[in-house]
């Protein structure tokens, strides 16, 4: 038996981790956090001054040719520390539940996945491209640097309000997924406590403040963070500046923008409830 089909077994014997599935800068971090924090069972020991990524499994590092790789080995070592270990992934699912872009890991990661209570963390898929335009200009010197351009780029070969669209349609294909949106959680965090409770089957602690703290901006209060034993933020920052804050959508967008985002993107909008129709994009 190989290696990967020995942990299948194991994963299969084990009680059922939580994924945390979604779109970049969907607030997959926040909810990973705020679950670590609110459901004991969730959180592995953390070693002062360790990774914050130690903090959840990092499905996406089982992909070929990711710039910080796993080992299966790893994972289930994670697993195997802590009952209900939370796991994080941006992957986007074949129409038959496959997942060709983890290689020779796919029938690792889909039995995780499929083992697992699946959170999909949504967001205002306007909200989402502002705030993935300010990340990427962190560390991609080529994004465009207006908005109108940005919106209308592609993000691996699909139009960028497509691809939010799809990427939140494609985890239909999995019954039972829950769909978390992180306004709902910002703003009623107790009413998405007591649902995740449900959904986990996990008494929470109800620790107060409910959310997590932020993540420090400086590269200095980061390591400060991490050097004091804090670990309720597993926050990915990149390289955006200390100051600086998305562009407020409805604030920049032209008719224009609004009536490309909405013909791509606008009836997924109207489904998880942030429009009742397609006014908004009205001319």
């Amino acid at each position: 038996m190989s290696e990967i089909a020995r942990a299948i077994e194991r994963i299969r014997s084990r009680p059922k981790p939580i994924a945390v599935v979604g779109h970049r800068r969907s607030g997959t971090h926040v909810a990973i956090d705020f679950i670590r924090k609110q459901f004991p069972e969730t959180s592995p020991p953390y070693k002062r001054g360790a990774p914050l990524g130690s903090l959840y499994i990092r499905l996406d590092s089982l992909k070929p040719g990711h710039h910080n790789p796993t080992q299966p080995g790893r994972v289930l070592a994670q697993l195997e520390r802590t009952p209900r270990m939370v796991m994080h992934t941006t992957a986007v699912p074949e129409p038959d539940g496959s997942f060709p872009e983890f290689g020779d890991n796919e029938s690792l990661a889909r039995a995780l996945i499929e083992h697992a209570v699946v959170i999909n963390s949504v967001r205002n898929g306007r909200d989402v491209l502002s705030s993935q335009h300010l990340y990427e200009q962190g560390f991609a010197p080529d994004t465009p640097g207006g908005a109108s351009e940005f919106i209308r780029s592609d993000f691996e070969g699909t139009p960028r309000p497509t691809y939010w669209s799809n990427h939140i349609g494609a985890w239909r294909v999995y019954d039972g997924v829950h769909v978390l949106r992180f306004e709902d959680l910002i703003r009623t965090p107790a009413a998405v406590m007591a649902r995740l409770a449900e959904s986990l089957g996990l008494e929470p602690r109800r620790a107060e403040p409910l959310l997590p703290r932020r993540l420090p901006r400086s590269r200095l209060g980061r390591l400060a963070y991490r050097w004091a034993g804090i670990s309720e933020s597993s926050e990915i920052v990149g390289g955006i500046a200390k100051s600086a804050r998305p562009a407020k959508w409805h604030e920049v967008w032209s008719a224009d923008d609004r009536a490309y985002f909405d013909k791509l993107a606008g009836q997924t909008l109207i489904d998880l409830g942030y429009e009742p129709d397609h006014g908004w994009a009205a001319p």
